[in-house]
């Protein structure tokens, strides 16, 4: 990559790279060696320019090839070039810092969306007679319109079946309808939502004609909110039924006090993930002091000036 005439001439100090000192030596300069000298480290994206002024009427006072103190001058701050080293170093803070900012905003924003919202259903058990209609009650709390959006109700005591292992649902909605390819076949058509409880953030679950195998608990789950709650269902054969019919009486629902509601909003509370939030700008702001730190040593240790050599 060199030229032939300096390939023999020139060479870099090995104990001064290590200080960052990557001055270059030319030896038995020439006339054809006068004009600008360019060094560029792609590391660093910084460059500096010196002019090498070869003079046949300057009286040399050395024979030797050796470099003269006196042949260096050592530019003074306000001599020195360094073009893209400064602007790269603002750029680089000033994208990192950016970046950090919408980072912190967007990850505090879902957090208070997120953590606002919860699922509440019943922490007491929903007691029923086979041949009885039930409600698994389960709602947003505030209220949020859950029209469109996907809700899914499994039971997690079963284990996936099939040769894919695929999981098999009591009730999925999704797209303002059910999805009956993600059911099982025994509740496709004894399983139902409330259209008007939709809109409100009731997701309650009706089950028609229970029977001892739906004994068991049943989770309902939203992906969007990434929120869930538990309830467990009893079927208890000794359990007298007050009604013939298959409309869902009172007596079929334990209604939780505030005391007893089973509230979640998946693995994290809100304070949690505001504790990780915050956690993750504070790394992130650390990064970016380290790099700025590290970057703004290395630009002062390169250091160039106009140099004039004789022979």
């Amino acid at each position: 990559m060199m030229m032939d005439t300096y390939i023999q001439r020139t060479s870099l100090s090995q104990d001064g790279l290590r200080r960052g000192d990557v001055s270059l030596t030319i030896r038995n300069v020439s006339l054809q060696d006068h004009g600008r000298f360019r060094c560029f480290i792609p590391r660093l994206r910084i460059e500096a320019e010196l002019l090498l002024v070869v003079d046949p009427n300057f009286v040399s006072t050395t024979t030797t090839e050796s470099v003269h103190p006196r042949n260096l001058i050592t530019p003074t701050p306000q001599q020195e070039t360094v073009r893209n080293g400064s602007s790269s170093l603002a750029w680089t803070c000033s994208w990192s810092l950016m970046f950090s900012s919408w980072i912190f905003t967007f990850c505090f924003y879902w957090t208070l969306v997120r953590g606002g919202l919860h699922l509440i259903g019943s922490s007491q058990p929903i007691v029923a007679a086979p041949g009885d209609d039930v409600v698994l009650p389960c709602r947003v709390d505030p209220e949020w319109d859950a029209v469109g959006k996907t809700v899914e109700w499994s039971r997690p005591d079963l284990r996936p079946s099939g040769p894919q292992k695929r999981v098999e649902y009591v009730f999925v909605y999704r797209f303002k309808k059910t999805d009956r390819d993600m059911m099982m076949d025994t509740y496709i058509q004894r399983t139902s939502l409330s259209q008007d409880g939709l809109r409100r953030g009731d997701v309650s679950l009706t089950i028609r004609n229970v029977s001892l195998q739906d004994h068991g608990r049943f989770r309902c789950f939203i992906p969007r909110l990434r929120i869930e709650a538990e309830l467990l269902l009893v079927v208890d054969p000794n359990f007298v039924s007050t009604t013939t019919t298959e409309s869902v009486h009172p007596r079929n629902l334990i209604s939780p006090t505030p005391q007893e509601e089973t509230v979640t909003n998946g693995h994290f509370t809100r304070f949690h993930l505001c504790l990780i939030v915050f956690s993750f700008f504070i790394i992130c702001l650390g990064l970016v002091s380290f790099c700025v730190a590290r970057k703004s040593k290395q630009i002062q240790e390169v250091k160039f000036g106009p140099v004039s050599m004789e022979t």
